[in-house]
């Protein structure tokens, strides 16, 4: 997914931030090495098996779930969806910032309806819990 977006595709070339991340399909976390990848046929994912990753892809020219193997895409795409929309209500994305703003959201994606501020105390003292042991 990409953070920034040139204005009708002209002008200047503007510096891009590209984030590549997958969502597991039990736990809603985000997944690890040697985890499924689960994607579309993007030509820049050709190359995830010679990485140790085991890749499974639909290709949405033909179908949007792969007949064969179940393989579909919409929950990270929803996700990065979200995360995009939460990015254009700041009005941008310091680059700095931006893996802190992505640990926030995927935190905030997992409240559901819980009060976030009983949350993150709740997560602080379970932290702070794990450093004394």
């Amino acid at each position: 997914m990409k953070f920034v977006r040139r204005k009708n595709n002209a002008g200047h070339i503007i510096p891009q931030q590209w984030v590549f991340g997958g969502i597991c399909r039990e736990t809603k976390e985000c997944f690890i090495t040697l985890a499924i990848i689960f994607s579309d046929s993007w030509k820049s994912y050709a190359n995830l098996q010679q990485h140790g990753f085991q890749h499974n892809q639909v290709n949405h020219k033909y179908n949007f779930v792969n007949p064969n193997s179940g393989t579909h895409t919409q929950n990270v795409e929803r996700m990065c969806g979200a995360a995009k929309w939460g990015n254009k209500k700041r009005r941008g994305t310091d680059r700095n910032f931006l893996d802190s703003y992505l640990a926030e959201f995927m935190w905030r994606s997992k409240l559901n309806n819980s009060d976030p501020f009983e949350t993150i105390l709740k997560d602080i003292a379970e932290f702070r819990e794990s450093l004394k042991a």
